[in-house]
């Protein structure tokens, strides 16, 4: 759930990955290393040359993969900053996760050309984000929403943010 804290310098969104998202997808994450341990050390198979075994293992490497995908979108998950600074006349935007370097790109206040609400279809659901585009035309999302009047709002804000 993306935030806004505004001064009257400086302008910053803050769209964090909330620690209690990552436990639980780490906890989720421990749930289909069931698989492996009921079909294929419980039993204490005889023989593991059997169609059978085969069969108990592809289930077990599927699930296997399930686990490491919510393992790594515990630990991978990205929580992003856009900040605007009118003292220091620029524009940041900082991105960091557990298993990545912080990373920083600054540039001149002046640099920004527009800010936008892009839309995202998904299966299910329909995901807002607040898009910052540069003169270069380079493009910087951030705040992510599934209501679309709360990213719009956000955009509202820098927008006025950096006309006045």
């Amino acid at each position: 759930m993306p935030y806004v804290v505004e001064s009257h310098r400086r302008l910053v969104v803050h769209s964090p990955m909330h620690p209690g998202l990552r436990v639980f997808l780490a906890l989720v994450a421990i749930f289909p290393l069931l698989a492996p341990y009921e079909l294929i050390i419980e039993p204490n198979w005889e023989s593991y040359l059997n169609p059978v075994f085969f069969f108990v293992s592809a289930i077990s490497i599927g699930a296997l993969s399930v686990s490491a995908f919510f393992a790594w979108a515990a630990v991978a998950g990205v929580s992003s900053t856009l900040a605007f600074d009118k003292a220091d006349k620029t524009f940041c935007q900082v991105a960091e996760a557990p298993v990545m370097r912080r990373r920083r790109d600054c540039f001149p206040l002046r640099a920004v050309r527009s800010v936008e609400v892009e839309t995202h279809e998904l299966e299910s659901s329909t995901v807002y984000s607040l898009v910052v585009v540069l003169e270069d035309g380079s493009r910087y999302t951030s705040a992510s929403s599934v209501a679309r009047s709360e990213a719009e709002d956000i955009r509202d804000r820098v927008a006025r943010f950096l006309t006045t």
